[in-house]
């Protein structure tokens, strides 16, 4: 029964944009979206394939590596495992869930995801409009702001990290440049790319933005036949980029940090310079990884570790490093699960690839790239909303199945 009404449409985007929700509602919402579709499919769940079910069951299979986790836990640490094994339970459970979808719900929810494009720029141009309004209009002077000052002002305000904004963003533009049946996106879809380079850049997340670099490479590639008649388009967007490198001076304090990172004279202390707080994070995590290789620590006890690496250096060089978990997704299964929980990890991140290849569905194909160039730098697996943005959408792609339909949009 694929005849779906206004309210399925609804649910449809409540789900798709349920991390843009308050932190506190953000599953609540979301597994209620999950179950109205699941009443709605009741006479699709009669023929379940057995087959699709033991393929979410592979792509969720890492979550069981938790629980088992916990006959190996300390007491000491035993609340942070049960606590990771509670929040960590999407990962499994949202694969499953949608491996019973119908198709036509599994289409339903494909056909919304503009919505979720619309709902980044909005969170985004938010986020940006208040930061003018506090600085420009109400303190009436940008002096003393830093790219630190503007990412830690911009999260307060739309409660999402920086770098989690970014990605959305960057899918936000992959969706943009899918051709549509919609009328307005396919008319507006070339404002929309510019509107996100224009909200991406100043967030200054680094490997989002190369992974945006990548995906425009390849949509020329692909435009390459008509590439001439684009060309002004192309010229647009790089005076914009020339424009906001100019106008905002967060990139060019980014810049400075990574020129005096490589000359040796850093400037600042250590929390000062991203560059140089990247490189301490890999030391401590090359140290953790020289003790803890095989086996790993267990989920529940590699951020004590950690925090007692960085108390320990801030000891002995007199300076408060803060802290900071591994910053890398891969680090993080290494380093609590060992090598049975990154080769679990990898397997998953191989399916996804490997099944956006087959079936030439390129958005499918950008969200893996998204995700598996931002794992590098960020731990986007540790927190809520990372598990959500990974779980609902890669499950959707990998059980829609189909051949680069990408009209639906």
């Amino acid at each position: 029964m694929n005849n779906y009404t206004l309210t399925d449409r609804i649910v449809a985007t409540l789900l798709l944009c349920s991390i843009f929700l308050p932190f506190v509602v953000q599953v609540p919402v979301t597994g209620l979206a999950v179950v109205y579709f699941l009443i709605r499919d009741r006479a699709a769940l009669k023929r379940v394939d057995k087959g699709r079910l033991l393929a979410a069951f592979c792509l969720g299979g890492l979550y069981l590596l938790y629980p088992l986790a916990l006959l190996f836990t300390p007491p000491d640490f035993m609340p942070v495992a049960r606590t990771l094994c509670e929040y960590k339970v999407a990962y499994l459970l949202l694969p499953v869930m949608f491996s019973l979808f119908s198709p036509g719900t599994l289409r339903l929810l494909h056909s919304c995801l503009i919505s979720f494009a619309i709902a980044s720029l909005l969170i985004a141009l938010i986020g940006n409009a208040a930061f003018l309004i506090e600085y420009g209009v109400v303190k009436h002077s940008f002096e003393g702001v830093n790219h630190v000052t503007y990412r830690v002002y911009f999260e307060s305000i739309v409660g999402q990290h920086p770098t989690y904004m970014s990605m959305y963003l960057v899918f936000a533009a992959g969706i943009f440049f899918m051709p549509s049946a919609i009328g307005w996106v396919e008319k507006y879809k070339t404002l929309g790319i510019y509107l996100v380079l224009l909200l991406l850049l100043p967030l200054l997340s680094k490997s989002p933005i190369f992974t945006f670099m990548l995906i425009a490479l390849h949509q020329a590639w692909l435009s390459r036949a008509v590439l001439k008649k684009h060309l002004w388009k192309i010229g647009i967007a790089v005076l914009l980029f020339v424009l906001i490198g100019i106008k905002v001076p967060f990139i060019a304090q980014r810049m400075g940090e990574l020129t005096s990172s490589l000359s040796g004279s850093m400037k600042g202390k250590v929390i000062e310079n991203s560059i140089e707080a990247r490189k301490l994070i890999g030391v401590v995590d090359k140290d953790m990884l020289t003790h803890y290789w095989l086996w790993g620590c267990g989920p529940g006890k590699m951020l004590h570790l950690l925090h007692v690496r960085y108390f320990c250096y801030s000891l002995f060089h007199g300076t408060d490093v803060k802290f900071y978990d591994p910053h890398n997704e891969y680090l993080v299964h290494w380093l609590s699960l060992g090598l049975p929980g990154t080769g679990l990890f990898l397997l998953t991140m191989l399916m996804h690839f490997s099944r956006s290849l087959r079936t030439k569905n390129y958005l499918y194909l950008y969200l893996c790239m998204i995700i598996y160039i931002t794992a590098f730098t960020e731990s986007i697996l540790t927190v809520q909303r990372g598990i959500l943005f990974f779980s609902i959408l890669m499950s959707l792609f990998y059980f829609k199945g189909g051949e680069g339909d990408m009209s639906e949009l």
